[in-house]
């Protein structure tokens, strides 16, 4: 996405007023972490990160 968007650039100019709506780095990292730190005998590959505040 970087390279296609690069002349672009990949800006969110109201970002810092949604900063409440938008995924902590924290939760990523402990996303990352339990992917990361699972159990040779039960892998999953795909995890799904999303905030409480997103609409279904």
């Amino acid at each position: 996405m970087a390279k296609e968007y690069a002349e672009d650039g990949i800006r969110f100019l109201d970002a810092a007023s949604r900063e409440e709506s938008l995924i902590s780095i924290e939760a990523i990292v402990n996303a990352f972490a339990f992917l990361y730190g699972q159990p040779t005998r039960g892998w999953s590959f795909e995890i799904d990160v999303r905030t409480s505040r997103e609409k279904w």
